[in-house]
C-alpha cells in the first residue's frame, strides 16, 4: 500500500496521483519508475519528515484521455504574511493599476474561452496555448484579489509568469472534455455560479475584516485569513470550470480540506511574504470555518437584498422609457389606422380596412409582448403598468375584430362602438402608468 507524501492519504497499487490533493504518488517497488516520480514508500509518512509539496508531472496523452476527474490545485501561503501598515492602509489605491490590468486580461481571456469552446466542441480538448494563457490569467487574477484582500502582502506586478515570486500558484492539467458537457457548460455551471455569487458577497465582509485586523496587527488574523483564502479558492476553481480548463465541478473541499496540515506546508509565524511556502491544502481551524460559514450566510442574505435593490433600480430606470417608447409606437400605428379607415369604408373596400387593421394590430402586438417581458422588473406603479397592458390588449382585440369582420358594416360597428371608446381609456391609463412608475 502506498501513501501520499503530501497529505498522507492511502492509495491503491498502481495509482499514480493522489485523489485527495493531486500530488504525484510514490512508485511501488518493482514497478517501472517514471522520471520525476517520488521514491517508493510502503508506510505512512512520518509527521514532520514530509518533503515540500511538488506539483504533479504532466499527464501523458493516454492518461489525459482516460481520467474522469481533475482538481484545480491552487497554492496559497500557509501563514498570514507580515506587511507594512502603510501599504495596508492604501491597499485599494495601490491595487488600482492591477485591477485595470486584470480587467483587460479578462476581456482577452473571454475571447480565448470563446475560441476554446468551439475547439473543445469538435475535438474534445482546449488547444494548449489557449489553455495555458487562460490558466495564467485565472492565477494572476486570483493573486491580485488576494493582494487586494490583504491575504497576500507583495504587489504582484503585471507579469503573468512571476516564477518563484508568485504568491498564488495554480496547476491545471489538460483533460479530454465531454463534448455534450462542453456544449451545455453554461447551464451546468449555473449552480456553481449561484454559489459563487453568495461566496463573493460574503467575501466582502471577510476582506473588511482582514484589512482591519492587518492594519492593527501588521498581518491578517489567522481565522479571517483562512476563511478568505477558502473563498478565493472556490472562486478560482469555479472560474476554471466555467472557462473549460477542467471537467470537474468546483464543489470539492468547499468547507476546507480534511486531515492534518502536512509539516512541510507549515511556515514559521512572522515569516516574510516573499518566502512563505505555498500549499495546495487548506486546513481551516474551527474559528476559520465558522467565519466562512457566517460569511456564507451573510452573503446569501446580502445577495437577496442586492438582487432586490438592483431590480428596483433597473425598474425605475427602465419602466418609464419602455412606457414612453411603447406609447409612441402605439399612437403612431393607431393614428395611421384612424386616418385611413374612413377612406376604406367610403369606398366600401373590405380588404382595405382589413389590411390597415392587421398592420396596426402587428404594431400593438410587438409593444404588448415587450412590455410583458419586462413586467417582472417593474416595482413602483406595477398595477398601473399592467393596467396599461390590459388596455393595449383590448384595443388590439378591437383591431382583430375589424380584420375578421365579414362586411364593411360590421367593421364600422366595431370601430364606432368599441375602438372609439377604448382608445381614450388607454390614453388616460397610459398617463397614470407613466406618472406611477
Amino acid at each position: 500500500m502506498a501513501y501520499c507524501t503530501q497529505c498522507g492519504a492511502q492509495s491503491s497499487e498502481g495509482q499514480r496521483f493522489c485523489v485527495v490533493c493531486g500530488s504525484a504518488l510514490p512508485v511501488t517497488p518493482g514497478a517501472p519508475v517514471t522520471p520525476g516520480s517520488p521514491p517508493a514508500s510502503s508506510s505512512p509518512p512520518v509527521p514532520g519528515a514530509m518533503p515540500a509539496w511538488t506539483p504533479a508531472p504532466p499527464l501523458s496523452a493516454h492518461e489525459m484521455g482516460n481520467t474522469s476527474s481533475a482538481l484545480v490545485l491552487v497554492g496559497f501561503p500557509t501563514e498570514p504574511p507580515v506587511q507594512s501598515r502603510l501599504t495596508i492602509l492604501f491597499r485599494i489605491v495601490l491595487a488600482l493599476p492591477l485591477l485595470l490590468w486584470t480587467g483587460l486580461l479578462s476581456i482577452a481571456a473571454g475571447v480565448c474561452v470563446f475560441l476554446s469552446w468551439w475547439a473543445a466542441l469538435f475535438t474534445g480538448k482546449v488547444p494548449p496555448g489557449l489553455h495555458d494563457f487562460v490558466t495564467s490569467v485565472v492565477r494572476y487574477t486570483t493573486e491580485v484579489e488576494a493582494y487586494v484582500s490583504v491575504v497576500a502582502g507583495r504587489w504582484p506586478g503585471f507579469s503573468l509568469q512571476p516564477g518563484d515570486a508568485q504568491q498564488v500558484s495554480m496547476q491545471i492539467n489538460q483533460f479530454t472534455l465531454n463534448r455534450a458537457a462542453v456544449f451545455f457548460r453554461y447551464f451546468l455551471s449555473i449552480p456553481a455560479l449561484m454559489l459563487g455569487f453568495i461566496v463573493t458577497m460574503g467575501s466582502y465582509l471577510l476582506s473588511i475584516g482582514t484589512w482591519l485586523t492587518a492594519l492593527v496587527l501588521g498581518r491578517p488574523a489567522k481565522p479571517l485569513f483562512e476563511a478568505r483564502l477558502l473563498a478565493l479558492r472556490f472562486t478560482a476553481r469555479y472560474t476554471a470550470y466555467a472557462y473549460l480548463l477542467t471537467p470537474t465541478q468546483p464543489f470539492s473541499g468547499f468547507f476546507g480540506d480534511n486531515g492534518v496540515m502536512p509539516a512541510s506546508d507549515v511556515a514559521g509565524v512572522g515569516i516574510a511574504a516573499s518566502t512563505t511556502r505555498l500549499s495546495t491544502r487548506l486546513h481551516l481551524s474551527t474559528a476559520g470555518r465558522i467565519l466562512f460559514i457566517l460569511s456564507f450566510i451573510v452573503g446569501a442574505v446580502g445577495g437577496v437584498v442586492y438582487v432586490t435593490s438592483f431590480k428596483k433600480v433597473i425598474g425605475r430606470i427602465m419602466a418609464p422609457a419602455l412606457l414612453t417608447g411603447a406609447n409612441q409606437n402605439v399612437t403612431q400605428a393607431l393614428d395611421t389606422f384612424v386616418a385611413e379607415f374612413p377612406h376604406c369604408t367610403y369606398s366600401r373596400d373590405l380588404t382595405c380596412a382589413r389590411t390597415d387593421a392587421n398592420t396596426a394590430s402587428a404594431a400593438l402586438t410587438t409593444q404588448i409582448n415587450t412590455l410583458r417581458i419586462f413586467a417582472g422588473w417593474v416595482s413602483s406603479g406595477k398595477g398601473a403598468y399592467n393596467l396599461y397592458i390590459t388596455d393595449l390588449t383590448k384595443v388590439n382585440l378591437d383591431l382583430n375584430n375589424i380584420s375578421f369582420a365579414s362586411s364593411v358594416s360590421q367593421q364600422e360597428a366595431v370601430f364606432t362602438n368599441n375602438l372609439a371608446a377604448d382608445i381614450p381609456v388607454m390614453v388616460a391609463d397610459y398617463q397614470a402608468a407613466r406618472a406611477a412608475v
